[in-house]
């Protein structure tokens, strides 16, 4: 089985140089304040009502879910240097516990690119060895 390279940026996913000019102008939130801008893309606020966002199940679900997910962090005014942490509120099960480990080992910011790296090594691992989320 061959199983691709999806931590490069997607068709229709900003490029670098685009995400680098998301940040120009946002502030950097609190955890509280991003979370609270998380849940507004999460729930529909006005009908109470969970949003689905392209499911994260395997390593050939990560295009479709980076693609989603930048729309609505863009849309949402997230700056992209806190994507990552954003990210990781929308990830299940044993990913969101291991990207949280990861996130705690680096100790710093992580830089979109490289979360997604991570989370594509993550996914490659576990899809290989049968792991279904």
């Amino acid at each position: 089985m061959i199983i691709e390279d999806f931590s490069t940026s997607i068709k229709g996913s900003p490029e670098p140089t685009q995400i680098d000019s998301l940040s120009s102008d946002r502030p950097i939130l609190t955890q509280d304040e991003l979370k609270r801008h998380v849940s507004h893309i999460r729930y529909d606020l006005t009908t109470a009502q969970i949003q689905f966002l392209v499911p994260l199940r395997c390593i050939q679900d990560l295009p479709g879910w980076q693609q989603a997910i930048e729309k609505e962090f863009v849309e949402s005014e997230i700056d992209c240097m806190q994507w990552s942490d954003a990210a990781i509120l929308f990830l299940e099960g044993d990913v969101n516990i291991e990207m949280r480990k990861r996130r705690s080992r680096r100790g710093g910011g992580w830089i979109w690119e490289e979360f997604l790296g991570e989370l594509s090594d993550v996914l490659s691992k576990w899809f290989s060895s049968g792991f279904v989320l």
